[in-house]
Parts: structure tokens; C-alpha cells; sequence
């Protein structure tokens, strides 16, 4: 199953999906669901910051949809992150506070770096378990599970003047000030950098699969490394891979948008990376989102393309949509906002995509 929530105006949440796993908000906690500024999902829960820095989260307990034993701490809070099944939110005061799975597996981990949690720049996770906080002064701190990339002590004395942090299911890479990048985890799913280590040089921006990296250069030129199959592989398109403005990926294939609009993709064919179907179609893209096996993108008319495992829904296609304003995913479902503001869900018939109940709020906003 899966849910989605929506930020409307009004700093108000809605919600629809399976309930247990966050597509519904308990009665108690719906008057405290305004006025909300960020909201960060994990497998199954929610968390959402609201504009005077305290957290409301809901879900399942074991994916970090109880709070309780942490409330007292999440005040000030400017940034929320995500692992499979645990939070982590970053104070103004530079502090980070976890909560989420119970036996919680990162208690133990994270007292060993607590004194060094503070000061505290940025946070970022790993879809596995494992976050990794960079400090004002440029340093990284990592806890959480060592098979999914918390284990940084091999690459500790290079992670100085770190500018951002990226993770892939079990891994992470690090851009330094000086545009290189440092990476560490789980060596297949895109640890060992290698392999690309004297190409990975002017870094603009890094994107990631389940099991793989794509960094674009500057002047647009990619380079890719980690699972093969998960998009780590890039030979048979490389020559294409010029003139790159983003990227977006699902669990295994990677797209990227050029500067006319045209889009390349590789890695699984199934999950994203052959587009061939509809590649005369991706033309004017302005914006692609990837679910866990496929691709939806809105053209600049407003026209939706998809392609992927469960780019469509239960016949295979998706809904023909032509005034199409931004796509979200969530698991192997897509949903949709379109200019008069109603919402279109579709994927895989194993996720939930029925959002009707929803319609009527929206129409009044």
C-alpha cells in the first residue's frame, strides 16, 4: 500500500492512501495540522514541521509516526530527514533529534556521536537506515546502520569543507568546497567511486538510485558510478549525456533533462531506463518525477508522458492529462495536480491511488 499528504494553502495538510501507513491523520491531531511548512515521509509515517518549529507526526510507530518520547525536544525545528524507518530533525540551535523504529537501533549508535551532534549544517539518509549530519565547519558525523552507510571511518580524514551530502540506499556521496566528492557505504551501491574518482572533478550536482550515483559536471557532461543495473552504467548513452540541466531517477534508471528540453535515460529498461516508446514525445520537458519503476513527465503544454513499469495504471497507461501543474510520487503510484487544482492518481494496483475522497476540499480552496 501506499498514501500521499499535500501541503494546500493555508498551511493545511490533506491526506488519502492506507491509512495504517500515513493516508490518514488521527482526529486528535488534525487541529494541530496548520500552518505547515515541510512535510518528510519514511516508509511508513509522516512528520511535518510547522511554521513555530514544532513536529506532528503520524503513521505507524515503528516507521517514527510516534513522537511522544522525543516531543520536549522538537522545538525550533528547521529541517526534517527520512531513512526507511527513523527521523531526524535539525534545530535552529545547530542540535539533531532522532526517533522511529522501536527496538530503535539507532539508540545505541547515535549516543556514541550525540556530543558531536551539534553545530549541526545539513542532514541526509540513506534509504536504508543511516544518517549522516554536516557540521558548520564542514565535517561529518554518521550514525545509524553500518551496512547502509554510517560507517565513514575510511573516508573520515577526507570529509573537510563538505558543501552537500547525497545518499542511495546504502551509500553516500560528499561534495567538498572544492567541487571533488568523497563517497563511502556499501562499495556496489555506489561507495567506491573509484573507478570515476579523476573524472568526478567541477561537481554541480549529484543524483541517486537505489544503488547508484549520477553527478552532472560543469558544462553539463554526467558521470555515473555504482550498481550497474541500477543506472551505475551509462556507456550506452554517454555520448548523448551533453548539455545537462537536471536529474531524476527511480529505484533503478536515471533521466536526464537537456537544455532543449529533450531527455536521456539508462539503467534498468523496465524501471525507467528505456524510454524509446515514448522518446519522440519528451520534447519541451519541464519536469520529470520518478516513482520506484517509473517515469512521469509534464511537457510545457501541460501534456503528461510516462513510461516504466507502472508509469500507467492498471491497463498500462496512465490518464490522459493535458494541464498538468506538478507530479508527485509515492512508492509505485503518481499523482498529479492539474490547473483547476482537482488531483489525478494512478500506478500500480497493488498501491492505493483513489484520492475522491479528497476532491470536494480541494474544490474549496
Amino acid at each position: 500500500e501506499t498514501s500521499f499528504a499535500i501541503w494546500v494553502p493555508g498551511g493545511r495538510v490533506l491526506t488519502w492512501g492506507d491509512a495504517c501507513c500515513g493516508g490518514a491523520v488521527p482526529p486528535e491531531l488534525q487541529a494541530r495540522l496548520r500552518r505547515v511548512q515541510q512535510i518528510e515521509a519514511s516508509f511508513g509515517a509522516y512528520a511535518a514541521i510547522l511554521v513555530d518549529g514544532t513536529v506532528v507526526t503520524w503513521g505507524l510507530a515503528e516507521c517514527g509516526g510516534t513522537s511522544d518520547a522525543v516531543q520536549a525536544q522538537l522545538y525550533d525545528v528547521t529541517l526534517v530527514r527520512a531513512c526507511d524507518r527513523s527521523f531526524a530533525a535539525l534545530r535552529r540551535d545547530g542540535r539533531a533529534v532522532t526517533w522511529g523504529y522501536e527496538p530503535n537501533p539507532f539508540e545505541s549508535a547515535v549516543s556514541k556521536v550525540q556530543d558531536r551532534l551539534v553545530e549541526v549544517a545539513q542532514l541526509a539518509a540513506s534509504n536504508g537506515g543511516a544518517f549522516a549530519a554536516t557540521l558548520r565547519n564542514g565535517d561529518v558525523v554518521t550514525w545509524g546502520s553500518a551496512t547502509d552507510g554510517a560507517d565513514s571511518s575510511m573516508v573520515q580524514g577526507q570529509l573537510k569543507n563538505v558543501r552537500q551530502i547525497i545518499s542511495s540506499a546504502r551509500a553516500f556521496a560528499a561534495i567538498l568546497e572544492d567541487r571533488s566528492v568523497v563517497t563511502w557505504g556499501d562499495p556496489e551501491n555506489g561507495g567506491d567511486c573509484s573507478a570515476v574518482r579523476d573524472r568526478l572533478k567541477s561537481v554541480v550536482h549529484i543524483h541517486s538510485t537505489y544503488g547508484a550515483f549520477a553527478a552532472i559536471l560543469d558544462g553539463g557532461t554526467v558521470v555515473t558510478w555504482g550498481y550497474p543495473s541500477d543506472g551505475g552504467d551509462s556507456s550506452d548513452v554517454v555520448e548523448q549525456l551533453h548539455s545537462v540541466q537536471q536529474l531524476a531517477s527511480t529505484a533503478s534508471a536515471f533521466a536526464a533533462t537537456r537544455a532543449d528540453g529533450s531527455v536521456v535515460t539508462w539503467g534498468h529498461p523496465e524501471r525507467g531506463g528505456d524510454s524509446s516508446r515514448v522518446q519522440e514525445r519528451l520534447k519541451e520537458v519541464q519536469q520529470i518525477e520518478g516513482s520506484r519503476m517509473g517515469f512521469a513527465a509534464i511537457l510545457s503544454d501541460g501534456a503528461l508522458v510516462t513510461w516504466g513499469t507502472h508509469g500507467g495504471a492498471l491497463g498500462g497507461e496512465a490518464p490522459e492529462l493535458h494541464d498538468v501543474q506538478s507530479i508527485k510520487a509515492s512508492g509505485e503510484a503518481f499523482a498529479a495536480l492539474q490547473g483547476d487544482g482537482t488531483i489525478v492518481a494512478w500506478g500500480s494496483p497493488h498501491f492505493v491511488t483513489d484520492c475522491s475522497g479528497i476532491q470536494e476540499e480541494l474544490k474549496t480552496l
